[in-house]
C-alpha cells in the first residue's frame, strides 16, 4: 500500500474518521469525466438539430450564424474565466498567444465553418455519423506527434486499438446499413432534398456534406491536440476557451466583411439578416 492510499486515520474521541484514498478520488474524477462527456454529447445533439434548422431550413448565412453563436459563447465564458481563474491566470506570452491563434483557427473558425457547411448539405443522421471520425483523428494525431503513447505489449494498448477499431467499424456499419425509419417521415420535412441533386466532384450533396464534416472533424481533432501542450503552459481552460472564441469571432467577422465586399449590389443589412 502506498502512503497516499491510507484509509483510516487515528480515532478522534470515540468516532473513527475515514480519509478518502487517492484511488477513490481518481475513481470519482473518472466518473465525473464520463458524466460530463455524456452531457456534452446530449448538448451536441440538440445543437445539431438547432443548427440544421437555422442554416438549412431558414437559409441563415453560415458565417453570420457562426458569428452570432460565438459571440454568445464569448459573453458566457469571459465572466467565468475572470471570476474563476483571475488568481491563477499566468501572463500571456508570445508563444501562448500563438497557441490561442491556432486554437481559434482550427476550431472556432475553420472547423466550425466546415461543419456548418457539411450540416447544410447532409442530413442530420449522416452529419452525426461523420462526426464520430473526430476521436479517431484525435487518436491518430496524438500517436503521430508523440502526445499519446501506445504500448503494444500492455493491456491498455490493446484496449486502445480495440476501441479505435470498434469506432471505425461502428461508423462504417451505420453508414452502409440503413434500416427503415422508426417513426416515418415528419410532415413538411425537407431533409430528403439534401440527398438528391446534381452531383459535384462525383458526390451527391449528402456526400459533399459528409466530406465537409470529415474535414471539420479533422480540424477539431487538431484543436484537441493543440490544447495538450497549451494547458501545461496556461492551465486555465475557461480563459483558453474565451480567448479562442474572441479571436475566432474576429476572424469570422473579417470573413463576413470580405464576403459582403465580394457580393455585388448587396447591402450590409442584407448580409447581417441573410435568411
Amino acid at each position: 500500500m502506498e502512503p497516499g492510499d491510507s484509509l483510516v486515520v487515528p480515532l478522534i474521541g470515540r468516532t473513527p474518521v475515514l480519509a478518502v484514498s487517492s484511488k477513490e478520488r481518481a475513481t470519482t474524477t473518472l466518473l465525473l469525466v464520463h458524466l460530463a462527456t455524456i452531457v456534452e454529447q446530449l448538448a451536441f445533439s440538440a445543437s445539431v438539430l438547432i443548427s440544421k434548422r437555422s442554416v438549412s431550413d431558414h437559409h441563415l448565412n453560415q458565417v453570420v450564424f457562426a458569428v452570432y453563436r460565438d459571440t454568445v459563447a464569448f459573453l458566457f465564458l469571459s465572466p467565468l474565466a475572470y471570476v474563476l481563474e483571475r488568481k491563477t491566470r499566468p501572463p500571456v506570452t508570445l508563444p501562448i498567444a500563438g497557441f490561442f491563434l491556432a486554437c481559434a483557427a482550427t476550431s472556432v473558425f475553420g472547423g466550425q465553418l466546415l461543419l456548418l457547411r457539411g450540416l447544410s448539405l447532409a442530413t442530420p443522421s449522416a452529419y452525426a455519423i461523420t462526426t464520430t471520425l473526430s476521436p479517431m483523428f484525435t487518436f491518430l494525431i496524438a500517436i503521430t506527434l508523440g502526445l499519446e503513447i501506445l504500448e503494444w505489449r500492455r493491456r491498455d494498448g490493446w484496449f486502445k486499438l480495440f476501441g479505435f477499431a470498434l469506432s471505425v467499424l461502428g461508423a462504417i456499419s451505420i453508414s452502409c446499413f440503413e434500416g427503415p425509419a422508426a417513426l416515418g417521415p415528419l410532415p413538411d420535412s425537407n431533409f430528403q432534398e439534401f440527398s438528391i441533386g446534381k452531383p459535384s466532384l462525383g458526390l451527391s450533396p449528402n456526400g459533399q456534406g459528409a466530406l465537409f464534416t470529415a474535414l471539420g472533424s479533422f480540424c477539431y481533432s487538431c484543436y484537441a491536440n493543440i490544447k495538450v501542450p497549451l494547458l501545461k503552459l496556461y492551465p486555465c481552460p475557461f480563459s483558453i476557451a474565451a480567448y479562442a472564441y474572441a479571436t475566432g469571432t474576429l476572424l469570422l467577422v473579417t470573413t463576413a466583411l470580405l464576403q459582403l465586399k465580394l457580393q455585388n449590389g448587396s447591402s450590409a443589412s442584407h448580409m447581417i439578416f441573410s435568411l
